[in-house]
């Protein structure tokens, strides 16, 4: 693994942040050297809507974004469709930046995949993580 270079990473902060003006809250993970990761956080009627992504990572160099982990909280808050509307926001995002390839990974059941097709992602057949795949306009 490689990490950034900090050209790239000022890159991808610059990006990254025109999410603020979405009203999210855009935290970087300074954990995961081998993209540009992000923690955006969107405060829905009295629930949390965080969404997990990297740009430029080294495991998947086909995709533009990479959507790891999402998760709305409190658990009641859940199938609201809070959780929708962040990703609408998003992708639309993505969309605008000219992304290409986006991806969810780690979708493991046929509630989350039924989800990401929702959106407009289409699984990737016989993908060892249930990736799903859309492509940017």
């Amino acid at each position: 693994m490689t990490p950034l270079a900090v050209s790239e990473r000022a890159e991808c902060d610059a990006q990254v942040d025109r999410l603020r003006e979405r009203g999210f809250r855009v935290v970087r993970d300074t954990q995961n050297v081998g993209a540009a990761a992000y923690v955006i956080v969107r405060e829905l009627d009295a629930s949390q809507v965080m969404i997990y992504f990297g740009l430029r990572d080294w495991q998947v160099p086909t995709a533009g974004l990479v959507i790891y982990a999402m998760g709305v909280s409190p658990p009641e808050a859940r199938s609201r469709g809070h959780g929708g509307r962040a990703v609408d926001d998003l992708l639309a995002w993505a969309d605008e930046q000219r992304l290409g390839e986006l991806r969810a990974t780690q979708v493991s059941t046929p509630r989350s995949s039924a989800f990401w097709q929702r959106h407009g992602f289409e699984p990737v057949p016989g993908h060892p993580c249930g990736d799903h795949v859309r492509l940017s306009p």
